[in-house]
């Protein structure tokens, strides 16, 4: 008798059945020794194993023989209790995408035969939508090999933040006013952008952040914050400039007499 380990070896177990030698004279010291061979077969069940090198010991061993050197004797494999080592699961890394992610759990060693139906479940729920590390435990239903097992912890699946893509495709060109720039800016992303903000910088590093109102050349990225399932994300720098105001220049009519100074009121 063994627990079902998905070989048919016999390891050190030693059948059930007591061997009983015939014919031996009242006193006599015989036994009969063997070597185990394999199990008909290797799934749990009632069969038989072979005995191998049936030999006999003991004082008065010489005065007999054996009538076969082999014997089947009944025997029987217990179904094996699921344990964590012996599963594995695919994939263990997703990315968001909006959909919902699952696991295919599959026996580890090719060995093992029969796993019963599997659920799965993610943090205790039957699916793993948003990004975020889900515990895996298993519930496998018992079958020729296996006994029954629910709860069963295999480890984590870890749904990654999606990559926010986010670009500046226009920032206006204005006229200085005196007061701080309020150009239109236009972005394109893959998310949401009511909630994008923006700095803007004196030099095309972007290394010195200023508030422009002066005329000159500047520069402007877009910034989102990281949400529950995308990733923060920065625009690369686009310029834009401040022009210069134009002035409009009037001289007053004004009539002198020859010899005198000129007025000074313009």
């Amino acid at each position: 008798k063994k627990t079902y380990d998905g070989t048919k070896s016999a390891g050190s177990e030693r059948p059930n059945t007591a061997l009983t030698l015939t014919g031996v004279v009242n006193g006599d010291a015989v036994t009969v020794s063997y070597d185990i061979g394999e199990y008909t077969n290797a799934n749990a069940g009632s069969g038989t194993v072979e005995l191998t090198n049936l030999h006999l010991t003991g004082a008065k061993a010489g005065n007999y023989t054996l009538d076969k050197t082999t014997l089947a004797v009944g025997c029987s494999i217990d179904k094996a209790t699921l344990t964590a080592d012996m599963l594995t699961f695919t994939p263990t890394t997703e990315t968001y995408d909006g959909s919902a992610k699952t696991v295919t759990v599959s026996l580890k060693n090719s060995k093992y035969t029969g796993l019963g139906d599997v659920t799965v479940k993610y943090n205790g729920a039957a699916s793993a939508t948003n990004a975020g590390t889900y515990t895996i435990t298993v519930d496998v239903a018992g079958n020729g090999n296996f006994e029954a097992v629910t709860g069963l912890e295999l480890g984590t699946l870890e749904i990654e933040k999606a990559t926010t893509m986010l670009t500046i495709t226009a920032a206006e060109n204005t006229t200085y006013t005196g007061t701080a720039y309020a150009g239109s800016r236009t972005v394109d992303s893959n998310v949401a952008t009511d909630g994008v903000t923006y700095k803007y910088f004196s030099d095309s590093a972007c290394t010195t952040e200023v508030t422009p109102i002066n005329a000159g050349d500047y520069w402007v990225k877009a910034f989102l914050a990281e949400t529950t399932n995308y990733s923060a994300a920065t625009s690369d720098a686009v310029k834009f400039t401040i022009t210069p105001a134009p002035l409009t220049i009037t001289a007053k009519a004004h009539s002198i007499v020859y010899g005198e100074a000129p007025a000074n009121d313009g």
